[in-house]
């Protein structure tokens, strides 16, 4: 049953952002590409019943990895800057993601976490590469 919310959810929030065939597939798998760079893919867990969203958000300059790193952890700090979300960075490439998970049938997109909600401000890039 779960499935079909997240259907509904994503057909939802696909026609309000003139994409009304956005649909995950057999899988569950459904990605977004944002500009050029950045890709969110949501994954739908059935064994949970979770919406999990994670995107590539950049890379670190490895002369900013300290300062970065500092700003994240604050970020991160009771989720006061990620709306519930969490950053994290593969230590290997210093990439930075963003992930966040949801059970589907708490979610309805307009009462939703605030992670969850599209926004329309630019996003800052700050110490990243």
């Amino acid at each position: 049953m779960s499935i079909d919310i997240m259907r509904g959810l994503l057909r939802d929030f696909g026609a309000g952002i003139g994409l009304p065939q956005l649909s995950p597939d057999e899988q569950g798998y459904c990605c977004l590409r944002i500009g050029e760079e950045i890709t969110i893919s949501l994954q739908y867990e059935p064994e949970a019943q979770n919406l999990v969203l994670f995107a590539r958000l950049c890379q670190i300059d490895e002369t900013a990895s300290e300062a970065a790193n500092e700003m994240m952890l604050a970020g991160n700090m009771f989720w006061g800057q990620t709306r519930g979300a969490t950053l994290a960075v593969e230590p290997v490439e210093r990439i930075v993601f963003l992930l966040a998970k949801e059970a589907v049938v708490s979610l309805d997109l307009p009462n939703s976490p605030g992670c969850w909600k599209v926004s329309s401000k630019p996003a800052s890039h700050g110490v990243a590469g």
